[in-house]
């Protein structure tokens, strides 16, 4: 087996997604929930793209109590019951994802992560490289090795990294948790011993042994709880332990089930993917489709979504005076361009340019102008660069399309640039289509919009303390990532534009408030206002003569004062005999357990 091997703790992202979108209240054409089983498939097919030829293995948490509930009867007890539209959804996944032709494991008497600990030795010690799709700290302490743990927001994390987020090395997780405890998982670990605390001790003593052989060198009250605390700690310890054992009902290395394409298709359409569909060959509408909602529905967007190929679209570095003036004459000419800057900060008012980025049809370009890494090539000089751009940039004739604009005409102003004929942002299309949908900047919407997945920031530039600045980005690197940036805003632009075609309301908003906004936005954020301070100083007075109303009809009504920032004393007051006598109610914690 030459291919990675990818290990998705499906539990995991099953959780994640049903939180992310039981906002929007996903449902196929009966009212079926459909969020979590569109969120985890959206996770499968995003590690796909991401990880092409790579075998993935999905991992869930079998029902019903497992060898630490032998071990701890109050294991994981203060979990609450999982949502009913939840429940629902887990059997329907797991079709879903035997059909797509997954290895599928839920095994019973262990959890995901002793089937994940398991496969992850087997294959590391057959030299696999081997990734963990999970958010649990838990499995940290596998990574090493061929093993890495990519965790919900899409980074990959080595040895280093795990170091750099938990204060330990990875054959230290498990003693680090093991004194902390986790109160999700009403493991109890040291009373009082935070992270902190216990990254210190194993820095200093290396393992809970050592922690434990050094007791006495430990003073004050934490160093008491410590001693007090060694039954608690070895059972903490053994709770948090991961075997490694597990028997497995495949052979990894062999087996492969293959997708049931027939199945799929019958399960998409039960319950209205029809973004899938169309990927499988499967091109009958859905009902969804059919039907013409007054305004622009969540569900409709997630289906919908479009297969786009970035092959039509050029992609050109200008690095010579001569492209410099056919780029000018292309931007002069044309009706609209899209436009794009690459800074070396999020501060616009601190930002500096580092290249310029431009579409005009299907053709991109990226002009550098200050990337100073060691040899670096030589760039055009910036302040001939802007005198050109100028004339075309302030010109309210020629349009002007981009994702977040007015970012770009700060960065500009600071050079004394007005930025004119802004004709079309992405940024604020997405919000008045569906303020809700997902989060709009351009990685989010690609690849909720477009089922496209971008070169991100952090892959030409890293991550963390080490994360480089753009103008330190190998211009072979940024050039790929600038001109995608302007060919999917594009391809955003088009699909927005047809889906505000339906209604003209929206329409009316985007244009006549939203883009004029941004002009105003601009002058605001760089000017300031001006303040009435009699107006807000009177008006203080106002707000707190009512203030003063309200706490004396307030103690009016109890009875005697009190202190109306206190919880202690409105609970006594609320719920007390002594007080109104009312009956508290609880609210479900959003970490729910699916199972008992």
């Amino acid at each position: 087996m030459n291919q990675p091997l990818i290990l998705v703790d499906g539990t995991a992202f099953l959780f994640r997604s049903y939180f992310s979108t039981i906002s929007q209240n996903l449902t196929n054409d009966s009212g079926f929930p459909t969020g979590a089983m569109f969120g985890v498939v959206n996770a499968i097919k995003h590690l796909q793209r991401k990880y092409q030829g790579a075998k993935l293995i999905m991992v869930f948490d079998a029902k019903g109590t497992n060898f630490r509930h032998d071990i701890f009867p109050e294991y994981k007890a203060n979990r609450s019951p999982a949502h009913d539209d939840l429940i629902v959804q887990i059997e329907p996944l797991y079709k879903i994802v035997r059909a797509m032709g997954f290895h599928f494991l839920c095994e019973d008497g262990v959890e995901a992560d002793d089937v994940i600990a398991t496969l992850s030795r087997f294959a590391n010690e057959k030299g696999i490289e081997t990734i963990i799709a999970s958010g649990d700290k838990d499995l940290f302490q596998l990574v090493g090795d061929n093993i890495k743990q990519l965790d919900m927001k899409g980074k990959l994390f080595s040895e280093e990294d795990v170091k750099e987020k938990m204060g330990v090395k990875p054959n230290q997780i498990l003693d680090l948790l093991a004194l902390t405890g986790d109160s999700s998982d009403n493991i109890p670990g040291v009373p009082s011993v935070g992270p902190k605390t216990a990254s210190k001790w194993l820095d200093l003593y290396n393992d809970i042994d050592g922690v434990k052989a050094n007791a006495e060198k430990i003073g004050g009250k934490v160093g008491e709880k410590l001693r007090e605390s060694f039954d608690l700690l070895d059972l903490s310890y053994e709770l948090v332990k991961l075997k490694f054992d597990v028997t497995l009902p495949f052979d990894i290395l062999e087996d492969e089930p293959g997708e049931n394409t027939e199945e799929l298709i019958a399960l998409y359409k039960e319950y209205g993917f029809s973004m899938w569909l169309k990927q499988l060959g499967d091109t009958k509408p859905s009902k969804i489709e059919e039907s013409k909602e007054i305004v622009p529905q969540v569900d409709e967007v997630k289906t919908n979504v479009p297969e786009i190929s970035l092959d039509n679209y050029t992609k050109k570095l200008i690095l010579i005076e001569d492209e410099f003036e056919k780029l000018l004459s292309k931007l002069s000419s044309c009706e609209s361009f899209v436009f794009d800057l690459e800074t070396n900060s999020l501060d616009y008012m601190e930002a500096q340019i580092v290249g310029f980025v431009f579409l005009v049809d299907q053709n991109s370009f990226y002009l550098p102008v200050a990337h100073d890494y060691l040899d670096a090539p030589v760039q055009l000089l910036r302040s001939n660069v802007l005198s050109a751009l100028k004339p075309i940039l302030e010109s309210p004739e020629i349009g002007k399309v981009g994702q977040n604009l007015k970012y770009d005409a700060h960065v500009l102003a600071n050079v004394d640039i007005n930025l004119n004929g802004i004709k079309d942002d992405t940024m604020l299309k997405s919000y008045c289509i569906d303020s809700v949908a997902t989060r709009h900047n351009m990685d989010d919407l690609a690849l909720h919009y477009l089922n496209y997945e971008t070169i991100h920031y952090s892959d030409v530039a890293g991550s963390g303390k080490k994360q480089l600045t753009f103008n330190q980005v190998n211009i072979d690197e940024a050039m790929p990532y600038a001109c995608e940036d302007v060919i999917i805003t594009n391809e955003l632009n088009k699909l927005f534009e047809s889906k505000l075609q339906a209604y003209p309301k929206l329409i009316a908003l985007y244009k006549n408030i939203e883009l004029p906004l941004i002009k105003v936005m601009l002058k605001l954020e760089r000017n300031g206002a001006k303040l009435d301070e009699l107006s807000l100083f009177n008006q203080q007075n106002e707000i707190k003569t009512e203030m003063i109303q309200i706490q004396s009809k307030a103690y009016e009504i109890a009875g005697d004062e009190f202190n109306l920032e206190s919880p202690k004393q409105i609970q006594q007051i609320l719920f007390s005999e002594e007080g109104f006598g009312l009956e508290p109610k609880k609210e479900n914690s959003q970490r729910s357990a699916i199972y008992k």
